[in-house]
């Protein structure tokens, strides 16, 4: 029986394969699909899929994405001796944007927080789930009880779409081998904080990341999905990233790498 277990933040990677890393979406389902086709073809029982963040958009194929994530989440688990923990989605960008929007009668600034998500090109994903940022801010304007309302709402129609709210609640902070030598984030860390005080360095990263020269908390690599550079796969002393522009102006990139860090294959579309 395997011992391994997700936290409710963190996720534990302990399967003895390869780990497959996926590169920010961005709500590019058909790069996904080539993506996923071309992972299936090489997994082993014993592999790890991991995405690193930023399923919703930009890109408006949003609730494809959602789909194709799910429909490949099925089809993985459904091979003999493969385990829920060997399949893990981070939250990225995106996800903690719709997460905090999903919320945001809760803000204590909503209309600063509603008006950074629209320079951050939300309405992707307000289209996608029947809204739209013309809806958003005109709710808000009204009142905190329409605002309300309107969150609910937008609750209700993600429900409409089988198994999109379930995938909401699989987002892990972050991920780390059992053995602590590799670490996997969204965007980034700051080197000087530990795990339990990141915050949102995680998904919003730190300009220190990729100067780190030594080791972070014991990990030998720490590998991110998510560049504001987007310069495809890049290797820094301590710190991998993984960023082509999948869903903006790029292709989809996903990296197997073995138990220390590195990388065995690459697959682009």
């Amino acid at each position: 029986m395997r011992n391994a277990q997700s936290t409710a933040r963190f996720a534990t990677i302990t399967a003895p394969g390869n780990i497959w890393v996926v590169s920010s979406i961005n709500g590019d389902a058909q790069r996904l699909r080539q993506i996923h086709a071309g992972i299936d073809a090489r997994l082993t029982r014993q592999d790890t899929v991991i995405y690193l963040g930023n399923y919703y958009g930009p890109h408006p194929k949003v609730l494809e994405t959602v789909q194709e994530l799910i429909k490949f989440r099925k089809h993985f688990l459904s091979q003999p001796r493969t385990f829920a923990d060997q399949i893990i989605y981070l939250r990225g960008q995106r996800e903690d944007m719709w997460e905090k929007l999903l919320q945001l009668q809760f803000s204590t600034n909503p209309k600063e927080a509603l008006s950074f998500m629209v320079e951050n090109d939300i309405g992707t994903v307000l289209d996608a789930y029947g809204s739209s940022v013309d809806e958003a801010l005109e709710r808000l304007r009204l009142s905190l009880v329409e605002l309300t309302h309107y969150t609910l709402r937008l609750r209700s129609n993600i429900r409409m779409n089988p198994g999109h709210y379930e995938f909401m609640s699989l987002f892990k902070r972050a991920a780390m081998t059992a053995d602590q030598k590799l670490l996997f984030v969204h965007a980034g860390l700051d080197p000087s904080l530990p795990m339990d005080r990141q915050g949102d360095n995680f998904w919003w990263g730190h300009r220190d990341f990729v100067a780190m020269e030594r080791q972070y908390e014991g990990f030998r690599r720490i590998i991110a999905g998510h560049s504001a550079y987007k310069e495809g796969l890049q290797q820094y002393p301590v710190a991998t990233i993984l960023d082509n522009g999948s869903g903006i102006d790029g292709t989809l990139m996903a990296a197997c790498m073995d138990a220390n860090g590195n990388v065995l294959d690459l697959i682009e579309a």
